[in-house]
């Protein structure tokens, strides 16, 4: 077995000579009238372990730097909790280094990439105001609005993204604020808030066509067909079917006025041959579809508005390049890319 001075010893340069002194053999202890020798023995092997210690922090701390490009790696490859772990792990080790705010923005990113939506935007609210006027502070804000975007909270959305524009008007991101809350408009139904959003995109981003697709379908909402719910519970109550037929459903018509049909004939031939008993049950049944009917009807038309609505905001999607149509049912405008960078 190799001695433990021949190990501390082998290297070069101050540490291992100073390692290498506190092995030295002692001196022999004087005869102290009972005290122990082993003393300065003791004293030795408290010096050893406590420079080990501090080896061993330091050699931790300079591999915080590895464990933060490794959070990174997980995260490029789209392993985000394992990335989060390898993050926290760094903010551990690290808790005041100059790369903790990095740290804990792409910890919020992770959550963000990973639906956690509302952990990253928990997150980025303190990292934002935290870091307020710094480069890691903009994209902080910026993820903010992305993550409320992300909740389908757009009006929540359209506040955060104007405060991110008060706060850094000539960030790179500015743009994208103003496409995504022009956006966020849209699904409010606000089409003027839409129209001014888009329309301050610079001509020269990389987003501009984009938002001026969304600016021409603004103009377009007020063209939606739709279907009107009280016109639509009237006909219905005037001849069972009628409104849904109006609201494009013609088996549901169908269906309303053969059952309705037959009810009220079981409850005019029962009554009429004197069975009243029966002719009530048939009378209490029939009333309860006839209600049912013009309900049916009005929901209809509900349902209609809101589809033609979707297929507006799934087209509006295509038409302005942000999706491809096999991405048309998702919410996240995935085909307009961010990257942070540092």
């Amino acid at each position: 077995m190799i001695p433990l001075k021949t190990i501390l010893s082998s290297g070069k340069g101050r540490r291992q000579t100073f390692l290498s002194r506190l092995v030295e053999p002692a001196p022999p202890a004087k005869n102290d009238g009972g005290r122990s020798s082993a003393t300065p023995l003791k004293r030795r092997c408290g010096w050893i372990l406590m420079v080990c210690a501090l080896l061993s922090c330091g050699d931790a701390f300079a591999g915080s730097s590895d464990v933060l490009d490794f959070a990174g790696s997980l995260f490029e490859d789209g392993d985000y909790y394992r990335a989060i772990t390898e993050y926290k792990r760094y903010l551990f080790v690290e808790a005041e280094g100059y790369r903790v705010a990095e740290a804990q923005l792409m910890i919020g990113l992770c959550y963000l990439r990973g639906e956690k939506y509302e952990a990253a935007e928990s997150l980025f609210v303190d990292l934002k105001n935290a870091e307020q006027g710094t480069a890691i502070g903009e994209k902080a804000a910026f993820l903010y609005g992305e993550s409320v975007f992300a909740q389908e909270q757009y009006a929540a959305a359209v506040d955060a993204f104007g405060e991110f524009k008060q706060a850094y008007p000539d960030s790179a991101l500015a743009d994208m604020a103003r496409l995504k809350a022009g956006w966020s408009c849209l699904r409010l139904g606000q089409k003027n808030c839409a129209s001014e959003q888009t329309a301050e995109v610079s001509k020269g981003s990389r987003v501009y066509e984009a938002a001026m697709a969304l600016h021409a379908a603004s103009d377009e909402m007020d063209d939606l067909p739709s279907k009107s719910a009280k016109t639509a519970a009237t006909l219905s109550a005037l001849m069972p079917g009628a409104g849904q037929l109006y609201t494009h459903r013609p088996r549901d018509a169908a269906m309303a006025f053969i059952l309705n049909a037959i009810l009220a004939y079981g409850t005019y031939e029962a009554i009429d041959n004197g069975e009243y008993v029966t002719g009530g049950l048939f009378g209490f049944v029939g009333v309860s579809f006839y209600a049912g009917n013009i309900y049916n009807a009005a929901n209809n038309a509900n349902k209609f508005n809101r589809t033609m609505r979707e297929k507006f905001f799934e087209n509006a999607k295509i038409k302005a390049g942000l999706i491809s149509t096999d991405e048309s049912r998702q919410e996240f405008l995935p085909g307009v890319v961010y990257q942070i960078r540092f």
